[in-house]
């Protein structure tokens, strides 16, 4: 049994996991801000460092949030059509991009384990339809019962999916990796366990602090 899967079966009361993806998941963080940056091949290196630094220093916001921020670092004047081809190409790169990505070390065999002793979901700033596409070429998309992507704050996303399974926030753990995520569990009084990566480390000082830091699942 991994560390983690140990952890939180002996967590008291807990009867639901809500998943961030990115970097919890599959270590596709800095894969991401490649695809990003993909999106501007002439782009001087001073703007896609520019790119890079703030994907990494964000996530959990969302592909709409920031398309529009680094067309404005490129130059690039905005409008709906423009936008809308960004985001479609950063799509097709990004599902690709992800599938192919290192999983998290022990998440498989933890979702394995859960899996017949809580319900788990996904709440992620990736959109839904992407999600449930990367999912399903990843063969994990059955162990989740519910998925919530960028369409919604994750903070929504939490509120809505204890709303539809009937969850006091007692019964409740959320695992992510970025400020967003920790922000979304403060804000619905769920308990936050933290991923910790080279891009984030800074979060374990945060208040409140995480309930749990860890590397990854197979060695906590």
């Amino acid at each position: 049994m991994t560390i983690l899967a140990n952890i939180l079966l002996n967590c008291d009361h807990v009867d639901h996991l809500f998943f961030d993806f990115d970097g919890v998941i599959k270590d596709s963080v800095k894969i991401k801000s490649n695809c990003f940056k993909n999106l501007f091949p002439g782009a001087s290196p001073n703007i896609l460092n520019k790119i890079q630094d703030h994907h990494l220093k964000n996530g959990g916001m969302s592909r709409h949030e920031k398309i529009p921020i680094y067309m404005n670092f490129a130059g690039i004047e905005l409008s709906s059509s423009k936008i809308n081809s960004y985001l479609h190409e950063f799509s097709t790169q990004s599902i690709n991009s992800v599938v192919r990505s290192p999983w998290v070390a022990g998440i498989l065999e933890t979702l394995e384990i859960l899996n017949n002793k809580m319900t788990l979901s996904i709440v992620t700033a990736t959109t839904r339809p992407d999600m449930i596409k990367i999912l399903k070429k990843l063969d994990i998309y059955c162990y989740f019962n519910l998925i919530s992507g960028s369409e919604s704050s994750k903070s929504e996303a939490i509120r809505n999916q204890m709303s539809m399974l009937s969850l006091d926030p007692s019964q409740c753990i959320f695992i992510g990796d970025s400020i967003h995520d920790a922000r979304a569990a403060s804000t619905n009084n769920v308990t936050f366990f933290l991923r910790r990566t080279d891009y984030n480390q800074s979060l374990e000082l945060m208040t409140p602090s995480p309930a749990y830091i860890f590397r990854d699942f197979l060695n906590g």
